[in-house]
């Protein structure tokens, strides 16, 4: 998953706690292999007891900081959506919009109308309202599908960290599920789906679909709306230097500055910021490159692709890595 995807703290959490486990669990089989060759009697089932002890606690701490964290990114996203859901300036806008739906509106008319219109959300709302029972077209994502997200992967890791049922919703009908406590799933494909690449993949783009506000491109765009041609480009450079210390979710961060870097208007304030050279590496690179062929560009893209995987996966040893050192301290 992509830096600039909305759940990837949520996702990298995930990971890092898979491949925790599975360490901690080889250190388990391990420990109570040698006990089994070294001990005997009664002294080697109390040395079993002391390691299934420290076993059992240490899964316990680790399910209990992934659950943590997860809860409180999640937290964060639902604020942010709820945050972005705002009452218009004029609220006697809504009442002037609903009486568009007593008169006759044409295709033209109405793009003109939201042309002009605010990118407020119950303004938009109800525009989306007029347009539908004049039969027009007007293009509105509610935040419903992305709050309905967010409760589908809080109940998922939940069901996967501690066991439980959970439903799927198929083409066939409902399939009930039921899977036993991370620790006791081993292979269990009904737990390994849970928090799948494939699952994160279709929330990121229910994400991506859903209410623009609601994501990281829409949450950029709120602040650089607040860069006005009226301050000098020194004053702006300050104004996006705090931005980007004050911003905490990493992919909106990222989302700022490719945005920055890709703006012609914005990208005059970049050499008046603390460290210009974060900016470098964020322009979006065009699909195919001058006397690049098809192959050749699907070859560059999935060897980024690869790339990318490479560092995420080294990013999720590192973190792994970091947690076992502070446990055993």
């Amino acid at each position: 998953m992509k830096k600039d995807s909305m759940l990837y703290n949520i996702k990298l959490a995930v990971d890092v706690f898979n491949e925790c486990i599975a360490k901690e669990q080889k250190k388990h089989a391990d420990t109570m292999d040698f006990i089994g060759k070294s001990f005997s009697g009664d002294y080697r089932e109390r040395k079993k007891r002391e390691e299934n002890n420290r076993f059992t606690s240490e899964i316990k701490k680790l399910k209990t900081e992934c659950r943590e964290q997860t809860r409180a990114d999640l937290g964060n996203i639902r604020t942010r959506i709820q945050n972005s859901v705002k009452l218009p300036d004029k609220p006697d806008k809504l009442n002037i919009l609903k009486s568009l739906d007593s008169l006759s509106l044409s295709q033209a008319e109405l793009d003109i109308l939201a042309s002009k219109s605010s990118a407020n959300y119950f303004e938009q709302k109800a525009l989306a309202h007029v347009a539908k029972n004049h039969g027009l077209s007007y293009e509105f994502a509610e935040i419903t599908p992305q709050i309905a997200c967010l409760d589908e992967i809080d109940r998922s890791i939940s069901t996967f960290l501690y066991g439980g049922s959970y439903t799927t919703h198929t083409p066939l009908g409902d399939k009930r599920s039921t899977v036993p406590p991370v620790e006791q799933a081993n292979d269990n494909y009904d737990s390994m789906r849970l928090l799948s690449d494939r699952a994160f993949d279709r929330w990121d783009k229910i994400f991506n679909t859903g209410y623009e506000k609601g994501t990281p491109k829409g949450q950029a765009e709120q602040y650089i709306s607040v860069l006005h041609n009226n301050r000098t480009p020194s004053e702006n450079g300050q104004i996006i230097d705090n931005m980007l210390k004050t911003e905490t979710n990493e992919a909106v961060k990222i989302e700022l500055i490719r945005q920055i870097q890709n703006d012609k208007a914005l990208k005059v304030f970049i050499p008046y910021t603390e460290k210009p050279e974060i900016f470098d590496i964020k322009e979006d690179e065009p699909k195919v490159k001058p006397g690049e062929t098809l192959t050749e560009a699907a070859q560059r893209r999935s060897e980024v692709v690869a790339d990318e995987k490479r560092k995420y996966h080294a990013e999720v040893e590192q973190k792994a890595s970091a947690s076992a050192s502070e446990s055993a301290h």
